[in-house]
């Protein structure tokens, strides 16, 4: 089988010989991966040096890549709907793997799915050995492993990967552990060892792995953004502020601290380097310049999207930070959409320009049909597809019943719409009821004028959707950094 000189230790599969490799491997982690993707470029070497771990510790995992742009077939096969997608086959059988995108992650997520739950501590050495070889161990310890608590202990262990999990079934080993039993502790690399407390139901044991697993406060970098936002702690609070002004970088990230203290077990506390310009499409997706004083957001993931909050503070300190962090808490805080200013010829020519504060006025006007172009200013398919646009509006600009528009959907947000790829198109029908029907069928002048002339039901020839996702570059709305696995160009 060839193999890459680059990273010689992964696989290269394709269509002809999947099977064959499947067969000859009883853990085979495959990426599927495109050439353009900016992902999937961040990813090889962190791939390639897990598959240089496993080969170097004579593992029987073995990773291996599949050029989806070549292999098509395979990766419809798969059902692939954006990069990198990374599979794990377990004699054969598939599941979609959901670790961190670095090295070390890779290898620990490996290795629990294909490993013991938890491991069974049977000394003082063990378990310092354990701790050595591991940034974050948590120890349970019980003594009748048939009763409700343990079970929820090692039921919470098979659901998180990023930590390792040990257990003490045996009071003499505790006595030694200077640890009493009936306990739950995490123990970190550099940090203090970290005891459980509350109801130990396995709700609350996950959160607390998951929670305490990472810091007090984490920095977002380009390196540990995965390992955040592919925490399973899934509402962030994000303060964005320079490092160069020491003193006022020290005084806010104080704040930070206090109010993270406080609020820990509610969410994950962020702060973004401004003075870094690799931050800078992450603060413009956020609506954040450096000159703002209001330059907190909290982000609540979902499964098909990202909620945000802005607090109405004008002025960062611990006493405000912790009063919208409480009231967030409590319900109190409302979804925050940016939407720029309607402009004043918004309808002077055949494609209407909506904003955030003019969307619901127009798409939703139950008289008319309306199809709305959502897209971004630097995405190369939305430049391909301007003229074909302008030429559709120009098409039914004497058409009363219906309005062909766009919107930048980098600077404004609308509510009940969903965004996940650049450019979106979402026709909303005549009516009192308003549906959203988002169209995936080809880009020409001709199939896009027959949905909007069948009221939204002729899609067309699908073009298929990694193609049409990309941009320029390969790489996907700065705004994705906190989701994974959707169908565009990953994280």
């Amino acid at each position: 089988m060839a193999e890459d000189v680059a990273d010689k230790n992964v696989l290269v599969v394709t269509t002809d010989n999947f099977k064959e490799t499947l067969d000859q491997h009883k853990y085979l982690l495959v990426e599927f991966y495109a050439p353009w993707c900016g992902h999937c470029k961040n990813l090889a070497p962190e791939y390639a040096k897990a598959a240089d771990v496993l080969m170097e510790e004579k593992s029987e995992i073995r990773l291996a890549k599949v050029d989806a742009t070549v292999e098509s077939s395979l990766a419809q096969q798969h059902e692939v709907q954006g990069y990198p997608t990374l599979f794990f086959f377990k004699d054969g059988k598939k599941i979609k793997y959901n670790g961190n995108r670095d090295a070390d992650g890779i290898v620990r997520w490996l290795k629990k799915k294909t490993g013991p739950i938890y491991v069974s501590v049977e000394s003082s050495e063990q378990l310092e050995k354990l701790k050595n070889e591991n940034d974050v161990v948590v120890l349970g310890l019980f003594r009748d492993l048939d009763q409700a608590t343990p079970k929820d202990f090692i039921a919470a262990a098979e659901e998180v990967d990023a930590v390792t999990w040990a257990l003490v079934n045996n009071p003499e080993v505790a006595a030694g552990l200077k640890i009493e039993m009936e306990n739950i502790i995490m123990y970190k690399k550099d940090s203090d060892a970290e005891e459980f407390k509350g109801w130990m139901t396995k709700e609350n044991i996950l959160k607390f792995a998951r929670i305490f697993a990472l810091p007090l406060i984490n920095e977002f970098t380009q390196e540990n953004a995965p390992k955040i936002f592919g925490s399973d702690v899934k509402t962030h609070l994000l303060l964005f502020i320079g490092k160069k002004d020491e003193e006022n970088f020290n005084k806010g990230v104080a704040a930070l601290k206090k109010v993270a203290t406080e609020f820990r077990m509610e969410m994950l506390f962020i702060y973004v380097d401004m003075d870094d310009e690799q931050n800078e499409r992450l603060a413009e997706f956020f609506d954040i310049k450096k000159e703002d004083k209001t330059n907190v957001r909290i982000i609540k993931m979902e499964e098909s999207d990202m909620k945000k909050f802005r607090p109405n503070f004008e002025e960062f300190n611990e006493e405000n930070l912790k009063k919208f962090v409480g009231d967030f808490v409590d319900g109190k805080v409302k979804q925050h959409f940016k939407s720029e200013d309607v402009p004043e010829d918004w309808d002077a020519k055949p494609v209407k320009v909506l904003v955030g504060k003019n969307f619901d006025a127009v798409a939703k006007d139950p008289k008319k049909a309306v199809f709305v172009e959502f897209y971004a200013p630097w995405c190369g398919h939305c430049k391909e597809l301007a003229p074909i646009w302008d030429k559709l509006g120009e098409k039914f600009q004497d058409d009363k019943n219906v309005v062909i528009a766009k919107i930048d959907s980098t600077a404004n947000e609308v509510e009940d719409v969903a965004i996940r790829s650049f450019p979106t198109l979402i026709y909303f029908p005549a009516g009192e009821n308003k549906e959203q029907i988002q169209y995936s069928g080809e880009r020409g002048l001709d199939a896009l004028a027959n949905f909007v002339t069948s009221g939204g039901k002729g899609m067309g020839k699908s073009e298929g959707v990694t193609e049409e996702l990309q941009d320029d570059e390969g790489d996907i709305d700065a705004g994705d950094e906190a989701k994974e696995d959707k169908p565009r160009d990953e994280l």
